[in-house]
C-alpha cells in the first residue's frame, strides 16, 4: 500500500460531530483513522459570518466550516441561468474557503473528494494530475422530492462532475451499472457498512438522561414492538404502514427517527391516530444498538421507486448487527445481500403490503437461534473498517 495522501473533500452534507454515522462520513473518518489527512469542507447550506476549523483529537481529520459563501441548494436554485452562476459563484467562494484551510493546516491535497451533483464546478478548480473521485451515496437525479427541470439539471450537472473524475465510487450495485452504462471507464461499489462497534455482544448504554427517558419511553409500549429506524420521510410507502398498524400481532410501531415534514399526511395522521405508532425524534446514531435490543423486529418499508431501487439501505446493516428479525419491501440492493445468507429467513422480503404482514407474523415468532448469528454474519462482512481498508485500496490503484 502506498503511503497515505491528503484528501480534500467537498461534502454534501454537515459533519454533524460528535455522534456522526452514516454515508460519506464513514469513509473519510475511517481513513484518516488510517493516516490519510482529510478536509471535510461542510456544504454552504445557510449564511455564516465566522469562519470554524474543528480538528479530531485523535486522527488528522479537520472539518471546515465555510465563512461568507452564498448559501446553495440545488433544489432551490433555480432552473435558469441564474441558477447556473449563482452555483458557479458559490463553488468559487467555497474553494477559496477550502484554500485557506489547507493553508492553515500545512496540507497539500492530492486526492479531490466530491460528493454531491452540483461539484462539477469545484472539480474544474483542482489541480491536472491529481485523483478526482465522484462519491455517489443516493441516486439523487431520481428523488422524489425534486421536480423534474430540478431533476434535469442535477443529471447535467452529474455528467459534468463525472467526466471530470478518474474514480466514480457508489454505495449500491444499480447505482455502479447505471454509471458503466452511461460509458465511465472507472467505477467501484463501496458498499454502506455499519460501525464496527454495533457488533458488540451487548450494546453498549450511553450515559445521557435523555437516552434513558428514550428507552423507558419504548419500554412503556407494549410487545411486540416493530420499529423503523432513521428518518420518517417521503420514502416511506404508507400502503404497508398501514397493513402494519391494522395487524393484532403488533403491539406498538415505533419510528426511531426524525418525523421529516415530507412524509405522506396521510400516513402521519394514521400512525397518531392508531395509538399503537410512537415518533420518538432525532436519534443520535450511536444510540441505535441499544434502541434496536429493546425492539422485536426491524422494518424497511420504503415506497418502490426508481429512487429506492437505487439504494443501499445504511440501516440494514444496522438491523442486520443487531440480530433483530427483518422484514422489508424488495429492493435489490436488500434482495442481494439476503441472497448471501445461509438462511434465507434472515431477512424476509415481501412484494407487496399483504406479503409485508404475513412476512412480519412470521419473524414475530420464535426463530432458530442460527438466525441472529447469521444476520451478524452478514453485517460483520460490512463493516466502517473494511470498507475503509476497501476505500485506500481503490485509491491506490
Amino acid at each position: 500500500m502506498t503511503p497515505p495522501r491528503t484528501i480534500l473533500a467537498y461534502a454534501p452534507g454537515p459533519w454533524g460531530w460528535p455522534d456522526f454515522g452514516g454515508s460519506p462520513r464513514y469513509h473519510l473518518w475511517t481513513l484518516a483513522g488510517m493516516g490519510w489527512p482529510v478536509l471535510y469542507v461542510e456544504p454552504p447550506l445557510k449564511w455564516r459570518w465566522k469562519r470554524a476549523l474543528w480538528s479530531a483529537p485523535d486522527r488528522p481529520f479537520h472539518v471546515l466550516s465555510p465563512a461568507r459563501v452564498p448559501p446553495f441548494s440545488a433544489r432551490h436554485a433555480p432552473v435558469n441561468a441564474l441558477g447556473e452562476k449563482w452555483r458557479v459563484y458559490t463553488s468559487a467562494r467555497l474553494a477559496g474557503e477550502a484554500r485557506a484551510a489547507l493553508a492553515t493546516l500545512g496540507l497539500a491535497p492530492t486526492v479531490y473528494w466530491f460528493g454531491a451533483p452540483w461539484h462539477g464546478a469545484l472539480a474544474a478548480d483542482a489541480p491536472d494530475g491529481l485523483t478526482r473521485v465522484n462519491f455517489v451515496y443516493d441516486e439523487l437525479v431520481e428523488s422524489p422530492a425534486l421536480d423534474a427541470p430540478h431533476r434535469s439539471r442535477l443529471a447535467r450537472w452529474e455528467s459534468e462532475l463525472r467526466d471530470q473524475c478518474g474514480l466514480v465510487v457508489c454505495s449500491s450495485l444499480p447505482q455502479v451499472e447505471r454509471r458503466r452504462d452511461l460509458g465511465h471507464p472507472r467505477v467501484e461499489l463501496l458498499e454502506n457498512a455499519v460501525r464496527d462497534d454495533f457488533l458488540a455482544d451487548s450494546p453498549a448504554t450511553p450515559r445521557d438522561p435523555a437516552f434513558a427517558e428514550a428507552v423507558a419511553r419504548i419500554r412503556a409500549m407494549p410487545h411486540p414492538r416493530v420499529a423503523y429506524g432513521g428518518v420518517a420521510d417521503h420514502r416511506l410507502d404508507p400502503a404497508v404502514f398501514s397493513e402494519v398498524l391494522t395487524m393484532g400481532e403488533v403491539g406498538s410501531l415505533l419510528f426511531l427517527g426524525k418525523r421529516d415534514p415530507s412524509l405522506d399526511g396521510n400516513l402521519g395522521g394514521r400512525c397518531d391516530q392508531s395509538g399503537k405508532a410512537v415518533f420518538l425524534g432525532q436519534i443520535p446514531y450511536g444510540w441505535y444498538p441499544a434502541l434496536y435490543a429493546e425492539c422485536d423486529a426491524l422494518l424497511i418499508a420504503h415506497r418502490r421507486t426508481p429512487f429506492t431501487e437505487a439504494m443501499y439501505p445504511e440501516k440494514l446493516n444496522e438491523y442486520l448487527a443487531s440480530g433483530k428479525p427483518i422484514v422489508s419491501v424488495d429492493l435489490p440492493e436488500v434482495r442481494r445481500v439476503r441472497a448471501e445468507a445461509g438462511w434465507p429467513e434472515a431477512i424476509r422480503v415481501a412484494g407487496n403490503p399483504a406479503e409485508f404482514a404475513a412476512a412480519l407474523r412470521t419473524a414475530l415468532r420464535p426463530e432458530p437461534a442460527e438466525l441472529p448469528a447469521e444476520r451478524r454474519r452478514l453485517a460483520a462482512k460490512r463493516t466502517w473498517s473494511q470498507m475503509g481498508e476497501r476505500l485506500a485500496g481503490l485509491l491506490d490503484r
